[in-house]
């Protein structure tokens, strides 16, 4: 007992002092860094600017005015960047833990994660390229020929890239 409780006791500590110190989250360790930055809100920012370069990319919409300018705009950009690929990584982490390590149970929670964390969003997107929004409307032809060229350099690199044609794998 004595054995599995020290387990317990340090991974617990581990976690949390590993979840709480990450600035990606907005755990304490987002508000030491934006403090330490003096840069207030810079979650807010990096997300604004993530979404403003998928508009951008996707649609040909113009950028928002950034609010920070030289160092303190770079800083705001790689968080907004770094802070979003970490999201969807730790989504699809948990999604997949969760599955796998809860047996039966565990896929339907998995199941309503991907459903609150990715259906949502995407009809919403969906929903957002059909109709539009009041303030804009998107231009579609941009976002199709885009995607369809990003999915053709996707397929080629997966066409010419090296994979084993057959895979064993035991069945449980």
């Amino acid at each position: 007992v004595q054995f599995h409780a020290a387990n317990v006791m340090i991974a617990a500590s581990l976690h949390t002092l590993l979840f709480n110190a990450n600035p990606l989250m907005r755990f304490d360790g987002y508000h030491i860094l934006a403090d330490w930055l003096e840069l207030p809100n810079l979650g807010n920012h990096g997300q604004t600017f993530v979404t403003g370069m998928g508009k951008k990319i996707f649609f040909g919409e113009t950028l928002p005015k950034m609010e920070y300018a030289g160092i303190h705009g770079h800083v705001v950009r790689l968080y907004g960047v770094a802070a979003s690929v970490w999201k969807w990584l730790l989504c699809i982490g948990l999604g997949v833990a969760a599955a796998n390590l809860l047996y039966g149970i565990g896929l339907l929670v998995a199941g309503f994660a991907a459903i609150l964390w990715f259906a949502i969003p995407a009809w919403e997107f969906l929903n957002y390229l059909i109709r539009g929004c009041e303030f804009s409307q998107p231009n579609r032809i941009r976002f199709i020929a885009v995607s369809c060229g990003i999915l053709f350099v996707i397929l080629t690199i997966g066409r010419f890239a090296p994979a084993p044609s057959v895979i064993n794998a035991p069945a449980v």
